[in-house]
């Protein structure tokens, strides 16, 4: 079905999924005074597509996490989820200090840890700065980490040149995440979907929040 006529039907939703958009961020590489997830793509910020993928999935609820320019963030989902079907599921939260990408995810805690309701059973977490990722690129994820009974799975792009990019360094696991300082490409060439597993669940990860407190502990090289 395509993605423009897609009304969110409930069978369609994956139930206990939470999901966490990353929205926080400077955006320093895009040499703007605007917020990265704010600069439009076909007229629409980036952020919403995110939003809009998370909408199509989530059986659970959704954190945005905000922090560069919250204030603006903030107005422009609101107003771009406004008399959405399931828009309540929407809860946008702040990072006042951008403490890297594990310490955004913690803030979300509050979202999804509620006495009187079941904690999600599974997380997606989505960059808000990729309007190209599409619903069912991210619907396989998530079924290749259920078959797999997977800890984290971590979706890539292989590209024919991937300068301006960051790296995932693999020999099995995943063994370091680097951020490339080089400015951003400004022409993609083809691009390969890839989904990588890391080895079976650990003992320790059987709690559900576990996973966001071992993802925060992750050492991030800028």
């Amino acid at each position: 079905m395509n993605q423009a006529t897609n009304h969110h039907k409930p069978s369609s939703l994956i139930p206990g999924l939470g999901v966490i958009v990353m929205a926080a961020g400077l955006g320093k590489r895009m040499n703007s005074n605007d917020a990265k997830v704010l600069h439009q793509v076909a007229g629409k910020a980036m952020v919403l597509y995110a939003v809009d993928v998370a909408l199509r999935l989530v059986g659970h609820r959704i954190a945005v996490v905000v922090g560069h320019q919250a204030d603006r963030v903030r107005q422009v989902i609101e107003s771009g989820i406004a008399g959405r079907l399931r828009a309540e599921a929407v809860n946008i939260v702040e990072q006042p200090d951008q403490l890297g990408t594990g310490h955004a995810v913690m803030q979300s805690r509050s979202v999804f840890v509620d006495e009187k309701a079941a904690r999600p059973t599974q997380y997606l977490i989505l960059n808000g700065d990729t309007p190209l990722l599409k619903e069912q690129t991210a619907r396989d994820l998530v079924q290749v980490h259920q078959s797999q009974d997977a800890t984290v799975t971590i979706l890539t792009a292989k590209l024919d040149d991937p300068s301006g990019y960051g790296r995932l360094f693999v020999g099995g696991p995943i063994s370091n995440m680097v951020m490339s300082p080089r400015p951003m490409c400004s022409r993609l060439s083809r691009i390969e979907m890839r989904l990588r597993q890391n080895e079976p669940p650990m003992k320790s990860m059987s709690a559900p929040m576990s996973f966001l407190e071992t993802f925060s502990s992750m050492h991030w090289t800028n």
